[in-house]
């Protein structure tokens, strides 16, 4: 009998192992796919390499389109509202938000017209829009 029992614990404890193993690797790759975040499509839909990194937080001066944020998930319902954004030369997205509360800066500028941006930038990634981090707009200028 008491073989029987030591036996039943064994499978037991290489049960338990199993699961505790199953679980820690569903928890690996749930990991990896939340710090693998997309990178900005370009304008072809090709995905942009590594290379095109983030600028660190603080001034930044880009140059680029001004445009309303395309959504990351194209398939999806979309509203039709219009996150002010930039795309730059390198087809990286920034969000735009305008040092001015009545977003005089940015809404002066038409949509799809080239600009040099000057402000704060932060960088932060969007569930919502494909964009790096916002840039808080202190001057907007059409080249």
């Amino acid at each position: 009998m008491l073989y029987h029992s030591h036996k039943h614990h064994s499978k037991r404890s290489y049960l338990i192992l199993g699961l505790l193993s199953l679980c820690l690797f569903i928890v690996g790759i749930v990991v990896f796919l939340v710090k693998t975040d997309k990178l900005p499509p370009s304008e072809d839909g090709s995905v942009l390499l590594p290379s095109a990194t983030p600028s660190p937080q603080g001034k930044v001066v880009k140059t680029g389109i001004i445009l309303c944020l395309p959504h990351r998930e194209q398939g999806e319902v979309q509203t039709l509202e219009c996150a002010y954004g930039l795309q730059d030369d390198e087809g990286i997205y920034y969000a735009l938000s305008d040092s001015s509360s009545s977003y005089e800066n940015i809404s002066a500028i038409s949509m799809n017209t080239a600009v040099t941006v000057e402000g704060d930038f932060i960088p932060q990634r969007s569930q919502i829009y494909p964009s790096i981090g916002t840039i808080m707009v202190s001057k907007i200028s059409t080249l």
